[in-house]
C-alpha cells in the first residue's frame, strides 16, 4: 500500500497565531500507488480549471465544488481512506509546561500518582490551565525555546512564579496543594528541569508538526494491518523546515522494537513499532496527485471547521467519508471529555475494604518516598554549594 501526507496551519514555532490557531496533518492511504493510477484524471481535473495542480487555497471554493463530484468517484473508485489529526497550538503550550515543570522523574516534589496515573493527572493540567492566559504561555514559550540556558532558566522561573501567585483561582486545595509544591521546588532548583536545548533541530521536536507526525504513521499503520498490505512507500509534502524531523520520527518508529509500549497508568498500551517496511520520501505536491488530493480534503475540513464550508459538494462529500475518517485530536477539549469518562468508570467501580486499605498504604508509600526523594536532593545541593 501507499501513503500521501500533507499539512495545514503550519506556523513554525508561533503557537499563538489567532488565524491559524489549528494545526492538520492529514493522510490518504490507499492499495495501489494513487500518483501512477489515479495521476492522470487528478491531472485533467487541474488541467479543466486552467492549473497545472490542484491546491484548496489557490482554487477557491467556487472551483472546489465544480470538482468534487468528480473527486468523489476517484475515492470511489480507488477505495482509499482518508485520516486526519488536529493539534491546537495554545493546548500544546499548555500541556508543554505542565510535562516540563510536574513529572516528577525531575520533580521530585510533584507525588508519584498525581503526574503517573493519567485520570489524575489530567485533572491537574485542567486545573492549571484554568491560571494559564496568552501572556504566560508565550512568556513560557519563549523560555523552552531559548537556546542560552542561562536566560532561558531565569525567564522560566519568573514564568513560574507568577503562575503561583494564580493559583487562588484553583478550585480545590488539594490540587493548590499539588501544583504550588511542584511549582515551588521547580523556582528553587530550577537545575533539575531537563527541558533545554540549544539545539536547533532539538526544538523543533516540540512543534506541533512532531507532535502529531506519529499519529499519521498509526493512521497508516492500522491500514496495513487491516488491508493485511506491507506499507511500501509515504510520500510527504516537501518543505524545508520540518521534513527532517518526519523522517527522523519515521526511522525511530520504524525501528522500534515490537511488542506494546509501556505508558502511564490509564492509558491501553500501544505499539510503537509502526510502518516497518516502509520507505518514505518528501515529494513537491506539484509532482503528487496523491498529496494534492490531501491539500484539497484538509482545506475543506479547515473551511468547515471555521463555519464556512465551501458548499453542498463538500458537505456530502464529508457525509460519504467521514464515518471512515479516524481523527486525531490534540487539545484540552478532548482531554477534558477523555478524563470525563475515565473518572466516570472509576466512581462506578466497586472496591472492598482491603483494596483500599492498599491505596491508603501506596499513597503514604509514595508520600515517604516524595520526602525523601527532597531531603536527599536539597542535602546533596548543600554538600556541593
Amino acid at each position: 500500500m501507499f501513503a500521501y501526507i500533507d499539512e495545514t496551519g503550519h506556523t513554525g514555532s508561533n503557537l499563538f497565531d489567532s488565524v491559524q490557531p489549528i494545526f492538520y496533518y492529514g493522510v490518504f492511504s490507499c492499495k495501489v500507488d494513487f500518483d501512477f493510477v489515479y495521476g492522470d484524471r487528478m491531472r485533467r481535473l487541474a488541467a479543466s480549471l486552467g492549473c497545472t495542480s490542484l491546491h484548496g487555497n489557490e482554487l477557491g471554493a467556487d472551483k472546489v465544488e465544480t470538482i468534487l463530484p468528480e473527486i468523489q468517484k476517484i475515492l470511489r473508485v480507488s477505495d482509499g481512506r482518508f485520516d486526519l489529526s488536529k493539534v491546537n497550538k495554545i493546548d500544546l503550550a499548555v500541556t508543554k509546561l505542565f510535562d516540563t515543570v510536574f513529572d516528577p522523574g525531575e520533580n521530585v516534589a510533584v507525588p508519584w500518582q498525581a503526574y503517573n496515573m493519567v485520570a489524575f493527572r489530567n485533572v491537574l493540567l485542567l486545573k492549571l490551565a484554568r491560571v494559564l492566559d496568552e501572556a504566560l504561555l508565550k512568556a513560557f514559550w519563549g523560555s523552552l525555546l531559548d537556546r542560552k540556558e542561562t536566560n532561558s532558566r531565569a525567564s522560566l522561573v519568573a514564568t513560574l512564579k507568577e503562575i503561583k501567585n494564580r493559583l487562588s483561582a484553583v478550585p480545590d486545595a488539594r490540587s493548590r496543594e499539588i501544583l504550588s509544591g511542584g511549582l515551588s521546588w521547580a523556582i528553587e532548583n530550577p537545575e533539575v528541569l531537563e527541558y533545554h536545548s540549544s539545539s536547533p533541530a532539538h526544538l523543533k521536536w516540540h512543534m506541533p508538526n512532531a507532535v502529531a507526525f506519529p499519529d499519521m504513521l498509526r493512521a497508516i499503520h492500522t491500514k496495513s494491518k487491516q488491508w493485511r498490505r506491507p506499507v511500501r512507500l509515504i510520500k510527504v509534502d516537501q518543505q524545508s523546515q520540518f521534513n527532517a524531523t518526519q523522517r527522523a520520527l519515521h526511522e525511530i518508529h520504524r525501528n522500534a522494537a515490537p511488542g506494546k509500549g509501556v505508558f502511564p497508568i490509564g492509558i491501553d498500551p500501544v505499539e510503537l513499532r509502526l510502518v516497518p517496511e516502509s520507505r518514505l520520501i518528501t515529494c513537491a505536491s506539484r509532482d503528487s496527485p496523491g498529496i494534492q488530493l490531501v491539500d484539497l480534503l484538509l482545506w475543506i475540513v479547515r473551511q468547515i471547521d471555521k463555519g464556512q464550508p465551501p458548499g453542498p459538494e463538500s458537505i456530502e462529500l464529508f457525509r460519504k467519508i467521514g464515518h471512515r475518517t479516524r481523527v486525531f485530536e490534540f487539545s484540552l477539549r478532548h482531554i477534558s471529555q477523555w478524563t470525563e469518562a475515565a473518572w466516570k468508570k472509576i466512581n462506578s467501580a466497586e472496591m472492598s475494604d482491603e483494596q483500599l486499605q492498599k491505596g491508603v498504604e501506596l499513597l503514604a508509600l509514595s508520600e515517604q518516598r516524595r520526602r525523601a526523594a527532597m531531603s536527599a536532593y536539597n542535602a546533596a545541593k548543600s554538600a556541593n554549594a
